[in-house]
């Protein structure tokens, strides 16, 4: 069976209880996806460096370390 993940169905398959917290204050959301249209998905888990937690929340999905690999296989 073939799955095709978007940002409306995501939580279906992974699914997150709540959002959690950076530094105590600001409540986020725990995945982000990027849909290259790929048979590949590339998922990471970790902590605050993994999601980016210190980067510019305007540049974060973009230059946050899975994207940069997901991007470097072609991945979603």
């Amino acid at each position: 069976m073939q799955i095709k993940f978007s940002e409306n169905n995501l939580l279906d398959y992974f699914n997150f209880e709540e959002s959690w917290l950076v530094c105590d204050v600001t409540p986020l959301p725990a995945t982000d996806f990027v849909s290259r249209n790929s048979d590949t998905l590339l998922v990471t888990v970790g902590d605050s460096w993994t999601w980016g937690a210190n980067l510019n929340p305007n540049k974060r999905k973009n230059q946050v370390w899975g994207n940069l690999v997901s991007e470097m296989i072609g991945a979603d």
